[in-house]
C-alpha cells in the first residue's frame, strides 16, 4: 500500500535566507572541547614545562584554540607546547606544516 500522508513543504522565503544568514556565529562552550583534546592539552603543557595548570586554565586555552580555528586533534602536542611557551603564536597553528602536493 503506498504511503498517502502529505510531508510538509516549508518555503525559504527572501526574509527566512537573510535571518539565517545574518545569524551569530556559535559560541564556544565547554562541550564543544572533547575529552581527546584536553589530553592533548595536558601533555602539551608537559612538554612545555608546566605540567601543574589547573583543569580551568586547560579548558580556557582549549577553548581559545577552538575559537581561533586550530584543528587541535590535527596538531601534535609538541606544535602546541611552543605556543604555551610563547615561541610561536596561535594563528601559527592553523597552518599545516606539511607541504602541500
Amino acid at each position: 500500500m503506498p504511503n498517502t500522508t502529505k510531508k510538509s513543504v516549508v518555503k525559504r522565503t527572501p526574509a527566512v535566507r537573510e535571518a539565517a544568514a545574518k545569524a551569530p556565529a556559535p559560541t564556544v562552550t565547554p562541550s564543544a572541547v572533547t575529552k581527546a583534546m584536553l589530553s592533548k592539552i595536558e601533555r602539551a603543557h608537559k612538554r612545555a614545562g608546566v605540567p601543574d595548570v589547573s583543569e580551568e586554565k586547560k579548558l580556557e586555552f582549549a577553548q581559545q584554540l577552538v575559537t581561533a580555528g586550530v584543528p587541535i586533534l590535527d596538531r601534535s602536542s609538541a606544535r602546541i607546547s611552543r605556543v604555551i611557551k610563547g615561541e610561536i603564536s596561535i594563528e601559527d597553528l592553523k597552518v599545516s606544516r606539511r607541504a602541500k602536493e
